[in-house]
C-alpha cells in the first residue's frame, strides 16, 4: 500500500509503481496537480477512486495486468489524457464516454475478454491514432 501522505508531494510529476502488488493507488493522488504520468502497471488494482478524475494534468494512464473489471469512469473525466492502456484486465465492456475524451490518441485494451458496446468513431473525426484491440471482438 502507498502511503496516504503521497498527497503532500504538490511537485510530483511521474509516479512509477509497477510490479508492487498494490491493491488500490492512494486517493490522495488527485492532490497532485503537476502529475502527467502514471505506471501502475502489473499490480493488483482491481478499481480506480473516483478522484483520478481530478488529475487535471494527466496525461498517460498505464494500469496494464491489473483485476479491473468495470472500466474507471473516473479516467473520463481527465480531458488532457493522450494515452491509457487498459490491457489485460477483466473488461468486458468500455463507456460510450469514452468519445467524449477529445485528448486520447492511444487506447490499448487488448486481453481483455470479449470487449463491446463502444463505438470509438466520433460523428466528426476518429478520436485515436492507435486502438490495440487483439483476441477482443470488433467494437466500431
Amino acid at each position: 500500500e502507498l502511503p496516504k501522505s503521497m498527497g503532500r508531494l504538490k511537485k510530483l510529476q511521474q509516479l512509477a509503481v509497477s510490479f508492487n502488488e498494490l491493491k488500490a493507488l492512494p486517493r490522495q493522488l488527485d492532490k497532485l496537480p503537476d502529475l502527467h504520468t502514471i505506471y501502475a502497471h502489473h499490480n493488483r488494482i482491481s478499481q480506480l477512486s473516483a478522484g483520478m478524475g481530478g488529475l487535471k494534468s494527466l496525461q498517460l494512464l498505464d494500469v496494464n495486468h491489473n483485476w479491473l473489471s468495470d472500466f474507471p469512469m473516473a479516467v473520463t473525466k481527465i480531458m488532457l489524457l493522450q494515452e491509457l492502456d487498459l490491457s489485460h484486465n477483466n473488461l468486458s465492456e468500455l463507456p460510450t464516454e469514452i468519445v467524449q475524451m477529445r485528448a486520447l490518441k492511444k487506447l490499448f485494451v487488448n486481453g481483455n475478454p470479449f470487449l463491446k458496446d463502444a463505438n470509438l468513431m466520433s460523428r466528426n473525426k476518429p478520436i485515436l491514432k492507435t486502438l490495440e484491440n487483439n483476441k477482443t471482438e470488433v467494437f466500431y
